[in-house]
């Protein structure tokens, strides 16, 4: 009988202490995890032209979601969409992204590269990353065009901003 209180006793600890770690704050490699999965998740959905699930991920800080109109960007098709830049802020709560994104317009057929910049932030009380800024600009006058498929240049240097950890990677 006293190892039956015993079992049940441990059962109820160990299940105290699991759901207590899922209201526990996550910590900024967590975060950083977090992050990754988010950018490459929204990476294949604007590369796969899913720009209605891409949109999902759009949100300002006060909980307002993305009201912009997803028609314009149905009229392209994204060829190559590559990470060039990812700077994670000292505090691990805001991310700058850099992309490469090569893409058509169905009617012209002529690649054109695009750099996006994109501003991640965590959200603690949903536990996940959202975009401050909207989906990429298709057909802008700032695009390289490109006669046919072809590899981008490199990306433009991120700008140094105060809150996002810039420092050099030490070299060996």
């Amino acid at each position: 009988m006293r190892d039956g209180i015993l079992r049940i006793f441990g059962l109820a600890l160990a299940l105290m202490l699991l759901v207590g770690c899922g209201s526990m704050p996550l910590g900024k490699s967590d975060r950083a995890v977090l992050l990754d999965g988010a950018v490459n998740n929204y990476r294949k959905l604007i590369r796969w032209g899913y720009y209605d699930e891409a949109a999902k991920y759009l949100r300002e800080a006060d909980g307002r979601a993305f009201t912009g109109d997803l028609k314009n960007a149905a009229r392209y098709r994204v060829t190559n969409y590559t990470i060039a830049s990812q700077i994670l802020a000292d505090d691990g709560k805001e991310a700058r992204i850099i992309a490469v994104i090569e893409y058509y317009e169905l009617d012209a057929g002529v690649i054109r590269t695009l750099h996006d910049e994109q501003m991640w932030w965590y959200d603690a009380k949903e536990k996940r990353w959202y975009l401050r800024t909207p989906l990429p600009h298709f057909g802008s006058d700032d695009d390289e065009v490109k006669p046919g498929v072809t590899t981008s240049g490199p990306p433009p240097a991120p700008a140094p901003a105060d809150k996002f950890n810039t420092k050099p990677a030490a070299t060996p």
